[in-house]
């Protein structure tokens, strides 16, 4: 559907540019034009918050920091591979539980070198990861184990927010159509 709103818009974007005087390829290059500034702008902000990631394992703690450059630190006792699944469709959560009282730490599988991991911090550390089912994957399951363990909007509330990406796309391209529709 979204291909089909984002064809109709190119080719309205075409159209009104030939009969403004401008001619057909200058409406092509409007359309890439906005299609490369918003693909790098989504490139940059994608690098921006992957380079602060980082995981570090000494004297016995495992540090993390996420994508938004949160910190979290935890002495490992075990961890978990969570198979869940999200708005963007199948992913795996590691949850590294420590002490008592300590919050555990959420690794996204997608963001880390599980050999890194497995060489580097868990078998020094004297365990294996063990792998949950999904019934003990849903997020109520996973905030009912893990009391504090802060899970990613995506997989806590996929419903709405595949909701509220495809209500941003549709504003976009209507943003869009309008800036190009003036007269």
């Amino acid at each position: 559907m979204a291909g089909l709103i984002l064809l109709g818009a190119v080719v309205r974007v075409v159209a009104r540019s030939a009969r403004a005087g401008i001619g057909p390829a200058g409406g092509v290059l409007i359309v890439v034009l906005l299609a490369v500034s918003a693909v790098a702008w989504l490139g940059l902000y994608g690098w921006q918050r992957s380079r602060r990631q980082r995981v570090s394992y000494a004297n016995g703690r495992l540090t993390v920091i996420d994508r938004l450059g949160r910190t979290g630190s935890v002495e490992p006792t075990a961890a978990t591979a969570h198979p869940v699944r999200g708005s963007k469709g199948e992913s795996v959560l590691l949850v590294v539980s420590g002490t008592a009282g300590q919050t555990p730490v959420l690794l996204p599988a997608e963001h880390w070198d599980w050999r890194y991991l497995q060489d580097k911090v868990f078998q020094p550390a004297g365990f294996t990861i063990a792998v949950a089912s999904e019934h003990d994957s849903t997020p109520r399951a996973l905030r009912t184990a893990y009391p504090g363990l802060r899970l990613p909007f995506s997989v806590a509330r996929p419903y709405l927010f595949a909701g509220l990406l495809t209500f941003g796309i549709i504003v976009l391209i209507t943003a869009i159509v309008a800036v190009v529709s003036l007269p």
